[in-house]
Formats: structure tokens, sequence, C-alpha cells
């Protein structure tokens, strides 16, 4: 599996991930989740999204915000196929698997926000 920054051309497939990846929460909370009604073109053109491929196919996606004084993970999506396989967890892209250290994980994503 490799992870990349998401490109123009991913969009669709990036949007199309993310409605299988929330499909069963709509009728569990009775409406839709708020990824799924995201902007993913606008999202992947801020530089936001990189993709998980396996085999030259998008698998899952992160959206990260780089904020001032901190990194939000906004969304996570692993296609509903490839679930359990590990794909979505924190080290797979690139994070620890502990917390405590993200910070310094943080600084890889945002060199100039993070002192």
């Amino acid at each position: 599996m490799r992870i990349r920054p998401a490109k123009s051309g991913d969009a669709a497939i990036i949007e199309e991930l993310v409605q299988r990846a929330y499909a069963h929460y709509v009728s569990r909370i009775g409406g839709r989740p708020g990824p799924m009604d995201d902007d993913y073109g606008e999202r992947v053109s801020r530089g936001l999204v990189s993709v998980a491929e396996d085999a030259g196919e998008i698998v899952g996606l992160i959206v990260l915000a780089g904020e001032a004084d901190h990194l939000l993970i906004e969304n996570v999506a692993v296609d509903p196929t490839r679930q359990g396989e590990g794909i979505g967890r924190p080290d797979s892209w690139g994070f620890p698997a502990q917390p405590g250290s993200c910070v310094d994980d943080a600084r890889r994503f945002r060199p100039t926000t993070f002192g």
C-alpha cells in the first residue's frame, strides 16, 4: 500500500468511496454524516487529502487540516470492502500507533507551524 497526496483527478473516486464508507450510518443516526456532504474537489485542491493506494486503486483516504497550533484529522474513510485490514490505523498514515508523540509527526505535515 502506498500513501500519496490526492490529485484533482481523484476527487470523484474519493467522493464515491466516502459515500460507500459512511452509507451504513445514515439509518443509524437518521441523517447523512457530515463527511458525505464535504466538497472533496475543494479539499483536494487545498492539499488537505491524502489517499491510500493499493495496486493502483484508492482504498482509503485521510483529510487533515493544519492549524497554527494543531493538526486536525477531519476524516478517515476506508473502502468498505477493505475495512478490517488496518488501512485506517494511524500508523498506516505515518502517525504513531501510540498517542503522545503526535506533535513530532504533525511537524512533518506543517513544519513551519509547529515549534
